[in-house]
């Protein structure tokens, strides 16, 4: 009897590190859904590639090795405040803006959803909390083209939207976006930002780009008019209060595209050729044309600049 007691505690024991070994084996073969298996937010899986493919930080070689596979201009995007990333996939954004500007898109995903019953609360927590995966992304990214000398050649540039200010303003705060050939990025493009207007000159200025550093500014953002920030402060895509950056353009839209937020996207450009031209030059990595003349009509101070029509 004391023979099968034993017997049995030992059957138990072996079963229950069959158990755990079953388990662990279980957590680390999981992958990543894509969204159109589920849309929902999934912190562990922030990279998302079009369609809407996902994966984790850890495999973000694998995804630029197949991006820059593709000889196109990279671009990574922070996305602002939405339902993401099913906003993404069921707008096709990411879809869009590669067919628009032939680029290759990674997203970076944060938990950007606003609460059903408040659609206009601003999740700054969230996107704060968000900064230190961008921070762990934007630093494999600058080790990826350190370690890859042929992806050189391709440019990769940033663009950022809305909300998404702030979870890049604390992700940089303290790196340099640069590898040891120099900035990381070669243009960097920050439409609709909904960071304080006050005093962006400070961080702005830290940022480093190879090429051109751009913000676009529209007075009637109707996203931005919304946003209410502490203290009455002004989002800097509505106005970019004094001082200004000093490495940096202003692209001021107003007028010229009603109530656009997401002026990233030509369907939202109401078919203003020189903002068109101005930020297809940004996405694709190469010098847009900022002097008064073909893309720009007048400047109209310090850096701010006015689109042809």
């Amino acid at each position: 009897m004391q023979l099968i007691r034993i017997a049995a505690l030992f059957t138990l024991f072996a079963l229950s590190l069959a158990s755990c070994a079953n388990t662990q084996i279980k957590s680390n073969d999981t992958t990543c859904q894509s969204c159109a298996a589920s849309p929902k937010f999934d912190q562990t899986c922030p990279l998302i590639t079009s369609p809407c493919s996902r994966a984790k930080i850890s495999e973000v070689n694998k995804v630029l090795d197949n991006l820059f596979a593709t000889g196109k201009p990279i671009v990574l995007y922070v996305h602002g405040r939405g339902n993401e990333p099913k906003k993404t996939w069921e707008e096709g954004i990411a879809k869009t803006l590669e067919k628009d500007y032939g680029i290759k898109v990674m997203m970076f995903n944060w938990d950007s959803k606003a609460p059903l019953l408040n659609p206009l609360y601003r999740p700054v927590n969230k996107a704060y909390e968000a900064a230190p995966f961008l921070q762990e992304v934007i630093e494999k990214l600058a080790r990826y083209r350190e370690s890859h000398p042929d992806s050189k050649a391709i440019p990769v540039s940033l663009l950022v939207h809305s909300m998404g200010h702030i979870a890049f303003r604390k992700a940089v705060d303290g790196i340099s976006l640069t590898t040891t050939d120099g900035p990381l990025f070669t243009n960097i493009l920050m439409t609709g930002s909904d960071e304080d207007a006050e005093g962006h000159n400070v961080w702005i200025d830290k940022l480093l780009a190879s090429g051109t550093i751009l913000i676009t500014i529209n007075e009637a953002d109707s996203t931005l008019s919304h946003s209410h920030h502490p203290d009455g402060k002004t989002p800097l895509g509505i106005n970019p209060k004094p001082p200004l950056a000093d490495h940096s353009y202003y692209l001021d839209a107003t007028g010229l595209v009603g109530k656009t937020h997401r002026l990233f996207t030509k369907g939202k450009q109401h078919g203003r050729v020189g903002i068109c031209h101005v930020l297809t030059a940004m996405l694709r990595g190469e010098k847009p044309n900022l002097m008064v003349g073909q893309d720009i009509r007048q400047v109209k101070h310090d850096r701010v600049l006015v689109p042809i029509e």
